[in-house]
C-alpha cells in the first residue's frame, strides 16, 4: 500500500486549477455480505444516471493509506475520512483524504493499477447473453425486473442482476472501460458483445449468493466540483 501511495504522488499528479463539475442523480445504499466473516457490511454510493460518474464518502482507503503516510502516533486515524469517486469512461480515480489537519486531494489512472496476466488471453468472440426472467425480485417490499447474464461459454454460471428500470442508468457505460482495461491486460486480441439492462441495480447475486443489496434508494440533486477539493452543493 505505500508503494501504490507513493506512486499516487509523483505519477497521479495533482488537480490545482482543474475543474470538474457533475451532477448526481442517485444515492443507493448497499449491503455487502461476508459470509465468511458472518456480518453484513454497508456502502453508500452516489451515481449519475449516465453511468459516467461513481462517487462514496465511505473511508474505503483512506484509514490505510493515512496509516502508510503518517507516523506520528498521536494522530487519531479514526477521524480520518475520505471522498472516492470513479470516472468509469476515463477510467480514472479521484481522492480527498482528510487525516488530521492533513487534507490531500490526488487523481489516478486505475489501468496503471491493474496488474497484467498474459497467461489466458481471449482470442475470440464472446457474446454476454442476457435473459429477462419472468420472476422477479422483491426487495423492501417492492418488485423489480431480474436478469440473467452469463458468457455464452458458460451458460450454467449466471449472475443474475436485479434493476430499478424507474430510476434509469446506463449500465453500459459503466462496464464498458472495465472490460476493455480487461482484454487490454490479458493481451486479448477477441471482441465481448453484450448489452447489460438499464436501470440503478439493486441487487447481484452469483451461485446463490447474493454479492450486494439495496436498502435504500433515492433521487437526488448534489452538485460535486472538483478542483483541488471536493464542494459539494444540494
Amino acid at each position: 500500500m505505500k508503494k501504490i501511495f507513493l506512486l499516487v504522488f509523483f505519477l497521479g499528479g495533482w488537480l490545482y486549477g482543474q475543474d470538474l463539475t457533475m451532477d448526481l442523480d442517485y444515492e443507493v445504499t448497499y449491503e455487502v455480505p461476508q459470509p465468511r466473516k458472518g456480518t453484513s457490511d454497508t456502502l453508500t454510493v452516489y451515481m449519475t444516471k449516465d453511468g459516467r460518474y461513481l462517487l462514496t464518502e465511505e473511508n474505503i482507503l483512506g484509514d490505510q493509506m493515512g496509516r502508510d503516510v503518517f507516523k506520528d502516533p498521536s494522530i487519531d486515524f479514526s477521524q480520518s475520512s475520505s471522498l472516492l469517486m470513479l470516472d468509469t469512461q476515463e477510467m480514472m480515480i479521484y481522492m480527498n483524504l482528510k487525516v488530521a489537519k492533513n487534507n490531500l486531494f490526488f487523481k489516478m489512472d486505475l489501468m496503471n493499477f491493474i496488474p497484467v496476466d498474459t497467461s489466458n488471453p481471449m482470442n475470440e468472440e464472446l457474446e454476454l447473453i442476457t435473459e429477462k426472467l419472468d420472476q422477479g425480485a422483491t426487495i423492501n417490499g417492492v418488485s423489480y425486473d431480474t436478469y440473467s447474464v452469463y458468457p455464452n461459454n458458460e451458460p450454467d454460471k449466471p449472475m443474475l442482476m436485479t434493476v430499478d428500470t424507474k430510476k434509469p442508468v446506463n449500465n453500459n457505460n459503466i462496464f464498458a472501460k472495465f472490460f476493455e482495461i480487461m482484454m487490454n491486460k490479458t493481451a486479448s486480441t477477441g471482441q465481448i458483445n453484450y448489452d447489460i439492462p438499464e436501470g440503478l441495480i439493486v441487487q447481484l447475486e452469483l451461485g446463490n449468493n447474493v454479492l450486494i443489496r439495496a436498502i435504500e434508494t433515492k433521487k437526488i440533486s448534489k452538485k460535486i466540483t472538483l478542483s483541488h477539493n471536493f464542494s459539494i452543493e444540494e
